[in-house]
């Protein structure tokens, strides 16, 4: 049990499902909050009070520019850039494929009918892929190399799962993606139970 009495299937069914409904933002936009947190600025010495050249000038310190330490803000920018491209090709998986199926455990409406809408849009263009695919002599190198990565379309869970929603046998993929999402095979894998 989890400090918050969930199991830990349960807190890690809450975790996807916020990450696929895209709350992995909100730690990127915090992030980027930060770069306008003068107090912080100052604090980590990226910024320093200014001091007016002739100390006559100064009738109002708000007249004094800060002092940027361009060295720690160039640091402070380029661990931050890594951070959000580290964090966003991690969690972008979760907006899309399989991932955003874990949606369809959602208790929200709202937010399972999400899942059903882009499921249903994606799926036909899936198969426009495959199709167009069939034929690779006249097709742009870059669609092929494109395929070649796209991993989600060759798993079964995901043909399966895009299947019936496209078919509108949405009950049945209800269940299938608590199959997927809501056991401790997802969690641990078969050789650790």
């Amino acid at each position: 049990m989890d400090h918050s009495g969930q199991t830990s299937i349960e807190l890690s069914l809450d975790i996807r499902l916020g990450w696929a409904c895209g709350e992995w933002n909100v730690m990127l936009q915090e992030v980027a909050n930060k770069f306008n947190d003068k107090a912080l600025l100052q604090a980590w010495g990226i910024l320093s009070p200014g001091v007016a050249a002739d100390p006559a000038d100064a009738v109002d310190p708000v007249d004094v520019a800060d002092v940027v330490d361009d060295f720690l803000l160039c640091s402070f920018e380029s661990i931050s850039r890594v951070f959000w491209g580290l964090h966003a090709r991690s969690l972008i998986l979760w907006s899309g494929g399989v991932y955003n199926l874990v949606k369809l455990c959602s208790s929200a409406q709202r937010v399972r009918a999400q899942a059903v809408r882009r499921a249903s849009l994606l799926w036909p263009r899936i198969l426009i892929l495959e199709n167009m695919l069939v034929d690779e002599g006249g097709i742009d190198p870059e669609v092929i190399a494109f395929n070649d990565g796209f991993l989600w379309h060759h798993g079964t869970c995901y043909r399966e799962l895009h299947g019936l929603v496209f078919e509108d046998y949405i009950a049945q993929a209800v269940y299938y993606s608590w199959q997927i999402h809501g056991c401790p095979y997802h969690e641990k894998g078969l050789w650790k139970i």
